[in-house]
């Protein structure tokens, strides 16, 4: 599932300057290296709630109410417009992958 999610990120990096499709393709990629739609949401949500967590960060560290206002609008807009496509598109890469478990060993004394 880190896998998964270290590609997202780098593919969500590169195509970051398409709003939509860069982020959905990256979450569709990055789920195919899932198990199922779950690890693949799981795997979307990992590096979003890192990001957002950062930007949080930095807009309350400026201390002014207006800026951390205007900040916590700007991390709901990238939320939307970045990871809500993310989540959408690991969703259907995790349901649309090949990858199972490992069979269980029946032959182990």
């Amino acid at each position: 599932m880190l896998r998964a999610s270290v590609v997202m990120i780098v593919i969500e990096v590169l195509l970051g300057f398409i709003p939509v499709l860069g982020p959905f393709m990256a979450g569709y990629f990055g789920g195919k290296f899932t198990r199922s739609a779950g690890e693949g949401l799981i795997a979307a949500l990992l590096p979003a709630l890192v990001l957002v967590g950062i930007l949080w960060l930095i807009g309350t560290a400026a201390a002014l109410p207006v800026v951390s206002t205007v900040a916590g609008l700007g991390i709901l807009m990238l939320f939307v417009i970045y990871h809500v496509p993310l989540l959408l598109g690991a969703a259907i890469g995790g349901a649309v992958s090949k990858r199972q478990a490992p069979p269980e060993r029946t032959d182990v004394l």
